[in-house]
């Protein structure tokens, strides 16, 4: 994916959320939350831990959903709305939990995709008024959306990063996920593809890990220690830790071949110390079970 086409995730991002008007916070993740990590802190004068890998291809728009949303029928109807107002429709296979639709590009078409997830709330209140299993979470009153139940997002609220967004009718603000939240998605996102072909045995989300530790500044590093205390006994983070133990732990682990792979096909060559240091910092948020 080329740079306009960047500009197109940013153009409907922008849209998107000023439809919503604020009426929740628009957290993002995935590729094109890296994105927007990078071009941010591109502005800022702040120091990072590596040099930054370039961003890696993407057409969706993955926008996380507090528990505040999901519990509120009113503001969970309006996303369904702002969604099909704008042309959006279900994707099958995927229905009402991701959703897509075409835009043309200079004479080529292109499809724009947002993906809508949530980690389940744990109070028994909320749990009461919402609808859900281990794919889906939605209100009770509300039909024809779902946000897809992530349970790795257990941090998704925590520090996030504020990105203004320039357009025609005046700024918006969307928020993106911190890099320790990163971690821990994409470590499972990487466990669950590292064997499959179709995928690419999951390299891209490997070397995601590297992207995110890379533009990680040193005051997100402390804040990630912090999440690793508070969070360190929850079931996704002792999940993460064998994940490294198992896939990153030693230089021939298949995580660690991954990333070399991936960074010679991205021409972004890593050095020893940059693969020895970085696997040092993921083992030190993420220590062994």
């Amino acid at each position: 994916m080329m740079s306009n086409d960047f500009d197109l995730l940013y153009d409907e991002l922008y849209a998107f959320a000023f439809e919503l008007k604020s009426s929740f916070p628009v957290i993002v993740g995935g590729g094109y939350g890296l994105v927007l990590r990078h071009r941010t802190l591109s502005t800022r004068n702040e120091r990072t831990l590596r040099s930054i890998p370039p961003a890696r291809s993407t057409e969706d728009i993955d926008v996380y959903l507090t528990a505040e949303v999901i519990a509120d029928p009113d503001r969970f109807t309006m996303l369904r709305d702002v969604l099909l107002g704008r042309g959006y429709s279900g994707v099958p296979g995927a229905l009402y939990y991701q959703f897509e639709r075409q835009i043309d590009l200079g004479g080529q078409p292109r499809k724009i995709k947002i993906d809508l997830l949530a980690h389940l709330p744990e109070s028994e209140d909320i749990l009461a008024t919402l609808k859900y299993d281990e794919r889906r979470i939605r209100p009770h009153s509300v039909r024809n959306i779902h946000a897809h139940n992530s349970p790795e997002a257990i941090t998704l609220s925590e520090s996030t990063l504020d990105v203004s967004l320039h357009g025609p009718d005046g700024d918006v603000v969307v928020y993106v996920l911190h890099p320790f939240t990163y971690l821990v998605l994409k470590l499972h996102a990487y466990r669950d593809r590292c064997k499959d072909e179709d995928s690419g045995y999951g390299r891209h989300h490997a070397f995601d890990l590297y992207r995110i530790l890379a533009m990680t500044t040193e005051s997100e590093w402390s804040e990630a220690e912090l999440l690793r205390e508070r969070f360190i006994r929850s079931g996704p983070m002792s999940e993460a830790s064998r994940i490294v133990r198992d896939l990153f732990g030693h230089e021939d682990a298949r995580g660690m071949i991954a990333i070399l792979e991936e960074s010679r096909s991205l021409q972004f060559p890593l050095s020893d110390g940059d693969i020895n240091s970085f696997q040092r910092d993921l083992m030190e948020l993420f220590p062994p079970p």
